[in-house]
């Protein structure tokens, strides 16, 4: 009895070359975000060292990320998009009560694969 090997040729199959289309269009904007994304750090000291704070991230858009942070330690925002972002210091985590701070505000601009530190706010 003679047994005949057949081997199927998955890489011609016309299936399978197109799930694999369907998962690089997929994962090609993800992969492309993680590379482009920036981080923003820095620290809060001074006064009310043992206060908590939240440090907000906004965009031209109003659009706004608030982390909580403590005075004299520090903070990191990661994986933000490319732009320009203000950065100021609350009180609440609602970030509608600016914490009295110098400077008051800094602006930051993001570009690809960059970590931008030392946004550095005194509290008065």
């Amino acid at each position: 009895m003679k047994v005949e090997n057949k081997k199927e040729n998955t890489a011609k199959s016309p299936i399978l070359q197109l799930r694999i289309l369907a998962l690089a269009v997929l994962i090609a904007p993800l992969w492309a975000a993680r590379v482009e994304a920036c981080s923003v750090s820095g620290s809060i000291y001074g006064a009310n060292s043992s206060s908590s704070f939240y440090v907000g991230l906004i965009d031209p858009n109003n659009n706004q990320w608030l982390m909580d942070a403590r005075a004299n330690d520090q903070y990191r925002f990661s994986s933000i998009p490319r732009g320009s972002f203000l950065v100021r210091v609350f009180n609440s985590s609602r970030g509608r009560s600016p914490a009295r701070t110098s400077p008051r505000e800094r602006w930051v601009s993001c570009r690809s694969n960059e970590s931008i530190s030392s946004v550095d706010f005194a509290l008065d």
